[in-house]
């Protein structure tokens, strides 16, 4: 994830070739704020789940589990969201950097759906069939997403930073998307995935937790996602580049961006960051449809090339 180096010249689909006003910044960012506030209840919601899950305290199956909300509490922070655009986004709108309370809500509690998705596929119960029976592999699969939770988190307040500071002299969206893809602005989130960086240091959590569940034989069948079959570095890397994809994805969508997310999240363009390509054939009746999964690389390595198993789903 997030190996691009050289920025990314793409430019905003709507955008406007002036500087925003101070109220129209202020919109911005509360839409942004709002966002992640979204997203980061949502993966809590969904820890709940796994945590519930592996101990086995969960009352019926652990997908109905998944954007349940029992307590209500990411509908309060998508209320908020409404509000504050009712409140702080009104005429004339942003020219660019802006889509509203829907788009923001939507694709920021999808984002974090499809985070659970890509790890565990589309039944997350029978990824913890073995639970609480497996304790080495439960144990895996809930400090495994406990930090790739914390990846997602630190790459979206990583990248609400750095768009805090250069979003009063920003004329375009494509000042915004240097924050996303542009090494070369501090504070980015390709200039955070260095080792001392926000981003990195988390990267690098997930792998040591990753050490752990293969020094433990636990990872073998404990991500039946998009990164089944792997282990250690490659793991990490499959996992991270998930984790880029879907918040690229995501912020791409909430701020109107043009962005390049295929080639943002591994740094390849192998169709790692699109939905699964889906050809279907129709006859009267029925459907039948096939899915061509997605194909990933190891950074760095063309020759290193794997394909994903399991479902994706999405907005944008």
């Amino acid at each position: 994830m997030r190996f691009v180096t050289v920025f990314l010249l793409l430019s905003l689909a709507t955008s406007a070739q002036a500087r925003l006003t101070s109220d129209q910044q202020a919109c911005v960012a509360f839409m942004n704020a709002d966002g992640g506030a979204v997203a980061k209840q949502q993966g809590k919601e969904h820890l709940s789940c796994i945590l519930r899950a592996t101990a086995g305290k969960l009352v019926g199956p652990a997908q109905a589990c998944v954007g349940a909300d029992p307590l209500g509490l990411v509908a309060e922070k998508m209320s908020k969201t409404t509000a504050d655009q009712l409140e702080h986004c009104t005429a004339p709108l942003p020219g660019f950097g802006y889509s509203g309370a829907g788009t923001v809500n939507g694709v920021s509690r999808q984002s974090e759906t499809d985070i659970l998705t890509d790890v565990f596929g589309d039944d997350v119960g029978a990824a913890l069939a073995g639970c609480p029976a497996s304790k080495d592999r439960c144990t895996c699969q809930k400090k495994t997403l406990i930090a790739v939770e914390k990846l997602a988190a630190a790459t979206r307040k990583t990248f609400l930073k750095c768009k805090k500071g250069v979003l009063a002299s920003a004329e375009a969206g494509d000042d915004i998307l240097r924050c996303i893809t542009d090494g070369a602005t501090a504070g980015s989130i390709t200039a955070e995935n260095i080792a001392t960086g926000k981003v990195g240091k988390r990267v690098a959590k997930l792998g040591a937790t990753i050490v752990r569940c293969d020094e433990a034989g636990a990872t073998p069948g404990a991500f039946p996602g998009l990164c089944s079959a792997l282990g250690g570095n490659a793991l990490t890397n499959c996992l991270d580049a998930r984790v880029g994809c879907r918040i690229c994805r995501a912020l791409g969508d909430i701020d109107n961006l043009d962005v390049d997310c295929d080639a943002f999240d591994d740094g390849l363009a192998n169709s790692s960051c699109v939905d699964a390509t889906v050809s279907t054939t129709t006859t009267e009746p029925p459907t039948t449809t096939t899915t061509v999964p997605p194909t990933f690389c190891t950074p760095g390595s063309t020759a290193s090339c794997y394909s994903g198993a399991g479902g994706t789903s999405g907005i944008g």
